[in-house]
């Protein structure tokens, strides 16, 4: 029983390794080179790199999340930076592509599949009283967020784009039109 035990945990120490080298070198493998073993990037996929090593070998790195997205003609590196053209914000170097033009909605892309959100109120939700409608907003951007500020009263949206999801986040300074109230709740509508 003890040797099981010994071996289960050096299984798992080996593991939680291998997890924490791979997050670790993530960065430095889309760059084309291994600062190890000067290996060359000779091929990818959607959560692997192959490196071809001097000695003719090949050396495969095999990552916990995706690394490299589908370009339509092979595989390069995820870059979650949004970017600003026009006054429309953008993701295009990812799995799937996302755009916002004015902080009332976004459109999303997945292969062939779209899907599109516009904000219209906040409402009440047990009476449903509209307390607001949507306005634009000019977006701030830093890195892979994206925040528009006081779309409703007292309301920022935010997203923040990862590699393999897109999260909204609703920040409210203050519960518009709910003062004193603790058992209602709040309705976002849109289309």
């Amino acid at each position: 029983m003890g040797d099981r035990y010994t071996q289960k945990n050096i299984l798992l120490a080996l593991l939680f390794i291998f997890i924490a080298s791979t997050s670790v070198q993530a960065a430095s493998d889309n760059a084309g080179i291994d600062s190890i073993n000067q290996s060359f990037l000779y091929e990818r996929g959607a959560e692997w790199n192959d490196y071809l090593n001097p000695d003719g070998s090949h050396t495969r790195k095999i990552y916990t999340g995706l690394m490299n997205y589908w370009n339509g003609t092979g595989y390069e590196p995820i870059d979650t930076t949004i970017v600003e053209a026009n006054g429309v914000f953008k993701v295009e170097k990812g799995a799937y592509k996302v755009q916002w033009s004015n902080g009332k909605g976004f459109k999303f892309q997945k292969d062939r599949y779209y899907l599109s959100y516009q904000g219209k109120e906040i409402s009440r939700g047990k009476s449903k009283k509209v307390l607001a409608s949507i306005k634009e907003g000019e977006g701030k951007k830093d890195k892979n967020k994206i925040k528009f500020k006081e779309i409703y009263p007292s309301t920022d949206v935010e997203y923040i784009y990862y590699p393999d999801l897109l999260k909204e986040n609703i920040i409210l300074s203050k519960a518009p039109g709910l003062a004193g109230e603790q058992n209602d709740t709040l309705d976002f509508r849109g289309t």
